[in-house]
């Protein structure tokens, strides 16, 4: 129990075991919930927090109309609310996206137990920033990432999270999201969906089967969904701990020119449609700086596509950039 209680309250802290137990001792029922009956709703005056023991959560806002946008999964381990104000109203539901159990904590007992266990307290704190940042970076997909990378970093984000409570297994991780669901998080439509799903399947990046998700090449997923693991705040992901900072939990660190040891133009063909105008006229730029031009595209020394990239702002081409080869020459058809 102990370790399941103090998962949310871990980020940038390891905290002493009297410190677990003063955390445990602030919980002072459990619920049961069905999926998709709401473990709180919006308008509810709040008096506690939950912390989620087992089974996948979400946040969500609805219109009167009854379209719904999702704002965050809770996972095991992770807390309804990290800075709670006693009494004030919810301006969002949550609901239970599977069966769950959660710990529910009374405001005033976390009060107090943070005055005496100051390590609580800046657990908490760290927790209420990574809730803050993740926030963020959702609202950066819906404004800025393309379909294909905003489905991409949502499971990157997952792959990370999941992997720091132990459920992720030979890079495959449980999915219970619905595509309904995941239209709802990620601003698509259900078809959308299904169509990137099948794109990221046929970049060979992931693989999907009934409720299970396997990313087959986890570095090449994050530089196409432009995604650094240090916005979820896990001290890992901003000390280089464990080996996994740039690759995920569990993988050990790569040579830092690995994901450009080797030549893949098909899927340098496939990653087009996230490519811009702009886009091959730089590639242009690169292949006429560099040996010649070939009638069925240009040829780019992966050594000047390497600098390039390590320069540019664009993370498209930081994307594509994993499909050449380090030293040799490599043909892109345009």
């Amino acid at each position: 129990m102990p370790m399941t209680v103090s998962a949310p309250i871990a980020r940038l802290v390891d905290l002493e075991d009297s410190d677990q137990d003063a955390f445990c001792s602030t919980i002072r029922s459990r619920r049961r919930i069905s999926a998709r009956d709401d473990v709180f709703k919006e308008g509810f005056a709040s008096r506690y927090i939950s912390l989620i023991l087992s089974g996948w959560a979400y946040r969500y806002k609805q219109l009167e109309d009854g379209r719904q946008q999702i704002l965050g999964f809770l996972l095991p381990g992770d807390l309804t609310e990290a800075s709670p104000v006693n009494g004030y109203l919810l301006d969002h539901s949550v609901g239970a996206l599977t069966d769950l159990i959660c710990a529910d904590i009374s405001h005033e007992a976390l009060a107090t137990v943070c005055l005496s266990r100051p390590a609580i307290q800046k657990a908490l704190a760290g927790e209420a920033l990574a809730m803050s940042s993740i926030q963020r970076e959702w609202l950066m997909s819906l404004g800025q990432r393309t379909g294909t990378e905003r489905l991409g970093h949502l499971l990157c984000e997952l792959y990370w999270r999941l992997g720091r409570i132990g459920s992720v297994q030979a890079e495959t991780f449980t999915l219970p999201a619905t595509q309904g669901d995941l239209a709802a998080a990620l601003g698509l439509s259900t078809v959308h969906v299904c169509r990137k799903f099948a794109e990221l399947r046929e970049l060979g990046l992931v693989q999907t089967s009934w409720k299970k998700v396997h990313i087959c090449d986890v570095a090449q997923l994050q530089a196409l969904s432009c995604f650094r693991p240090d916005y979820l705040y896990f001290s890992e992901a901003l000390t280089g701990g464990h080996g996994w900072a740039a690759h995920g939990p569990g993988r050990p660190p790569a040579h830092e020119d690995d994901i450009f040891s080797r030549s893949n133009v098909p899927r340098c063909r496939r990653l087009r449609s996230e490519l811009e105008a702009a886009d091959f006229s730089l590639l242009r730029e690169l292949g006429r700086s560099g040996t010649s031009h070939c009638g069925a595209g240009y040829s780019v020394p992966g050594a000047i596509l390497k600098a390039y990239c390590q320069s540019a702002l664009n993370c498209r081409m930081a994307a594509l950039s994993g499909c050449f080869g380090r030293n040799e020459a490599s043909t892109i058809k345009i």
